[in-house]
């Protein structure tokens, strides 16, 4: 049975074209198994009684035969950012994730030390910035074209936007898209997306919509200014915060 062909924007370039299947995280970043996911509608709409934020039996889902990701890059924004970008990202998340799995999953929580050496830093902050660029709307992704299809542009705005890292802990992945919410401990509203699935998570915030000082994960916005053909050895704090609903920001444990 012939594959269906999808065209549409590429939510990079911009252009109107045959758009392939862009992995969110990359396929080499434990992301090459089928996965099924279900919404925040099916959750909130459903009358079980008492079910658990995880209890996600019995509820309609959205199931990704080769990973979780879309359609949403043409072949050349997809083949550039790959080869540029994604190595550097599959190598530092495997370095991770094999620490992680060392850890029994109930002594996973408050933060953890990395070292690691000879990095890309800028090629793994690029991968990361186009996974939300394939997560959200064209006009969202087109506006980092010339940072993402230039490896050595380090014109990120960094007055606006804040990307922050955390461990992946809980129940649950997440693809949340942008979207406002008000945050009831400080009564601020927060403008961001979310992407989280084993080993980390990431959050990329507006800042022009955002009135909060307080923001969730490691900061790492400024490996945008670093070199991309350094290698950089880094030390980092990263704080494991458990998923366990698919309600973007909430790391309620249960």
């Amino acid at each position: 049975m012939a594959r269906q062909e999808h065209t549409g924007i590429c939510h990079i370039c911009g252009e109107y074209k045959k758009l392939t299947y862009e992995h969110i995280p990359p396929e080499a970043a434990f992301n090459s198994q089928r996965r099924k996911m279900s919404t925040v509608e099916e959750l909130m709409g459903n009358e079980k009684d008492n079910r658990a934020p995880w209890d996600i039996e019995g509820l309609k889902y959205k199931q990704f035969q080769q990973g979780t990701g879309f359609f949403t890059l043409c072949g050349e924004c997809n083949s550039f950012t790959g080869a540029k970008y994604g190595g550097a990202y599959s190598d530092f998340i495997k370095a991770i994730g094999t620490e992680i799995v060392k850890i029994p999953k109930e002594n996973r929580k408050q933060e953890l030390s990395f070292h690691v050496e000879r990095i890309k830093l800028l090629a793994f902050f690029k991968q990361v910035v186009s996974m939300f660029c394939s997560l959200n709307t064209e006009q969202f992704g087109t506006s980092f074209k010339d940072f993402l299809l230039d490896e050595n542009n380090t014109n990120f705005d960094t007055n606006k936007y804040k990307v922050c890292m955390y461990l992946h802990a809980g129940r649950i992945d997440r693809l949340v898209p942008f979207q406002a919410q008000l945050n009831i401990n400080t009564g601020n509203m927060e403008f961001y997306s979310e992407i989280s699935t084993f080993p980390v998570g990431f959050i990329f915030y507006d800042l022009s919509h955002n009135r909060t000082t307080s923001f969730y994960g490691s900061d790492i916005t400024s490996f945008s200014q670093c070199d991309y053909s350094s290698l950089y050895n880094l030390d980092i704090q990263i704080p494991f915060l458990e998923c366990n609903t698919p309600f973007g920001l909430d790391f309620r444990k249960f």
